[in-house]
Formats: C-alpha cells, sequence, structure tokens
C-alpha cells in the first residue's frame, strides 16, 4: 500500500516535524529565532521513508532571517568647568542589543564637534567626551549641554548622549589707580578720576562692586560698577604746609 513510516514530533534545530501514513506533514517552529540575520537563510531537513523501506523521500524548510529591531540605550555625565580642557573630559558606556547575531554594534563616530567638546563611540558602545577647552566663561552655576546621536547598525534603533557642565566662579582680576593732586584755594583743586580695568573669565562679570560718596579724609570717592571712578574734595584744605603730603 502507498504508504510512509508516520513520524510525530521530530525534532530538527528550528522547529519539530510531524507526518502521517498518509504522507501529510507539519513543521512547528520551535522559537522566534529572530537570532537569523536579516537575509541569513538555514534550513530544516527530514528524511521520509516509504512503509514497505524501498524508497524515500526529504521534506526541506528553509528560514529566512528578518533584522529585528535593535535596542540602544542612553547616557547623560555631568562635569564642572575648571581652569583646564581636561575638566570637561568623561567617558561611559551604551548598552547596545539586538536579537540578530553579530549585530549589537552601533555605528562608530570620531571626533564629532560639539560646542564644548568632542565625541568619540566605538561600534561596541564605549564613548569619551573631550573638552575643547576651559570654557572659563561660564558663570558659577550656569549649566549648558553637548548632545550626541548614537545610532545602532542596523539603523532600527538610536540612543543619546548627554554631557551637562556646570560653570565655576572663575577669579576676576581688578586694577589698581593712584593720582597725584595739589591743594590750591578751592576744594575742586583736589577733584581727579580715573577708570580701572576689571577682568573676569566669567562672562557678564568683568564689573566691581559700586560705590558712592565714600568719605575719605580730604574727600569723597565714587566708583561704578564699569572702574571709572572719581574723587571730590571736601575742602580747599589750605591747612597743609607747602610740599605736606
Amino acid at each position: 500500500q502507498a504508504h510512509v513510516v508516520a513520524q510525530s514530533n521530530v525534532p530538527g534545530t528550528y522547529g519539530d516535524f510531524t507526518i502521517d501514513a498518509n504522507g501529510a506533514w507539519s513543521y512547528t517552529g520551535n522559537g522566534a529565532h529572530n537570532e537569523l540575520t536579516a537575509g541569513q537563510q538555514v534550513q530544516d531537513q527530514f528524511t521520509v521513508t516509504s512503509q514497505d523501506g524501498t524508497a524515500s523521500g526529504t521534506v526541506t524548510v528553509t528560514i529566512t532571517g528578518t533584522n529585528d529591531a535593535a535596542t540602544v540605550s542612553s547616557d547623560s555625565k555631568a562635569v564642572t568647568e575648571g581652569d583646564i580642557a581636561s575638566a570637561l573630559n568623561t567617558s561611559g558606556q551604551l548598552t547596545i542589543v539586538d536579537p540578530d547575531t553579530g549585530e549589537a554594534h552601533v555605528v562608530a563616530q570620531t571626533n564629532v564637534h560639539g560646542t564644548y567638546g568632542d565625541f568619540t563611540i566605538d561600534a561596541n558602545g564605549g564613548w569619551s567626551y573631550t573638552g575643547n577647552g576651559a570654557h572659563d566663561e561660564l558663570t558659577a552655576g550656569q549649566q549648558v549641554q553637548d548632545q550626541f546621536t548614537v545610532t545602532s547598525q542596523d539603523g532600527t534603533a538610536s540612543g543619546t548622549v548627554m554631557v551637562t557642565i556646570t560653570g565655576t566662579n572663575d577669579a576676576a582680576t581688578v586694577s589698581s589707580d593712584s593720582k597725584a593732586v595739589t591743594e590750591g584755594d578751592t576744594a575742586a583743586a583736589l577733584n581727579t578720576s580715573g577708570q580701572l580695568s576689571i577682568t573676569d573669565p566669567d562672562t557678564g562679570e568683568a564689573h566691581v562692586v559700586a560705590q558712592s560718596n565714600v568719605h575719605g579724609t580730604y574727600g569723597d570717592f565714587a566708583v561704578d560698577a564699569n572702574g571709572a571712578w572719581s574723587y571730590t574734595g571736601n575742602g580747599a584744605h589750605n591747612e597743609l604746609t607747602a610740599g605736606q603730603q
């Protein structure tokens, strides 16, 4: 009679095979097998024998992989501005998951320029950030960010690396000044003025504390926030003898 030897749940690599005596067969997958990459082909093959043992045939199941979606983590680091570029340096590691075998990678990038530093990442997700300057222009507590996008090797996912930089109060410098006047018959003879030089790396902080009508012994002193100062005599001070200073 025209029959084959029945088989039930014969395990293959990717699924199980069953065939009845009349030759009707079925194949049941034993998993999603997302480890197969896009276009990759694998096979399960099963031999079927006639009931009388005089003939055999083969059932072949070919499985073609697809591009399964990857995931890429994000990362953030915080650094504090110092007096040197290397104070901004930091690094980290992204986590990359891809069911497709051998594709748990990201697109490598080298020396991608941000505003405050340069970003590099290797295919395995190891990244580094190198400051491109001290950035002393940041004021105390001011926060700025550089942000970079990282894409999985297969293009199905992306993550973000963010570096937050916090400014500090960098030391200012203020010049000194001196003027000489000669006592005359009026208070105005003692009047004089000048300009101080103020330097501060922190943006917008090159100022001094303004003062108004600060009383000295012989006159009053005033200085504005920009360092322009004046001295106004408070009397003729004729009591000073010739050459007395």
